[in-house]
């Protein structure tokens, strides 16, 4: 009888445990997915709040190519694009790692797809594809050759 008695406190034990780590993972994906919401927002209002940067990134969306863009243009472009391909480095991050559910995941996906067709962001990827993780690349490689 004692035996059973143990065997089903430890049960108990192990039951507490699966839910506290089930609510600890709910816990740890909702902060993700604030975190993500933060960046992108503060990505965004980095755009729209700089009118300098946002008529570079129109350049660059009507066709403009790098060498298209004035030099001070180019030097407002680079950290906008390194800061927007290192936001998507990060989703793909927190998806591979179980953090973002694959509703999420897709609306993102289709987002960081959607920017790599752009020629300038592509041709920027491409000569600073070593500054993210081959994943990235990998996942954007069939946006980049869209043109």
């Amino acid at each position: 009888m004692a035996i059973y008695v143990e065997s089903y406190k430890q049960g108990g034990v192990n039951m507490d445990l699966a839910a506290q780590i089930r609510q600890n993972t709910r816990s740890i994906r909702a902060a993700t997915y604030h975190s993500l919401v933060g960046t992108s927002i503060d990505l965004l209002q980095s755009i729209y709040v700089n009118a300098d940067v946002a008529q570079i990134l129109a350049k660059m969306q009507t066709g403009a190519s790098l060498a298209d863009l004035e030099p001070l243009e180019q030097a407002r472009a680079g950290p906008a694009l390194l800061a927007a391909f290192r936001s998507f480095d990060n989703v793909l991050y927190q998806y591979r790692n179980g953090m973002l559910d694959s509703e999420m995941w897709e609306g993102y996906r289709q987002v960081m797809h959607n920017y790599a067709r752009i020629p300038a962001w592509a041709e920027w990827l491409r000569a600073n594809r070593g500054l993210f993780t081959p994943w990235l690349y990998e996942e954007l490689a069939p946006s980049l050759d869209s043109e």
